[in-house]
């Protein structure tokens, strides 16, 4: 009976299970900043935005642009 390695069983977690570690620094990052700034803060406010809504959704994008590369921009062979 062999020990799996660490690469086969990070190959079966969901993307979502990958990444759960930065999620969850993430949500204390914001509790830190709501707690320490008040909700009203506009330091709390820039502190949230760019890592919590720009980044999934410029990773997000990336997805979209891959996607469509692979549908849109098939490689056709030019004739000789």
């Amino acid at each position: 009976m062999s020990i799996p390695t660490e690469a086969a069983v990070t190959g079966k977690l969901s993307t979502l299970d990958r990444f759960l570690p930065v999620w969850i620094t993430a949500a204390m990052a914001l509790g830190l900043l709501l707690g320490s700034f008040g909700v009203t803060s506009g330091q709390a406010l820039a502190g949230v935005v760019g890592p919590l809504i720009e980044v999934p959704v410029l990773v997000a994008l990336v997805y979209v642009a891959l996607g469509a590369r692979k549908r849109y921009f098939t490689h056709v062979p030019l004739p000789a």
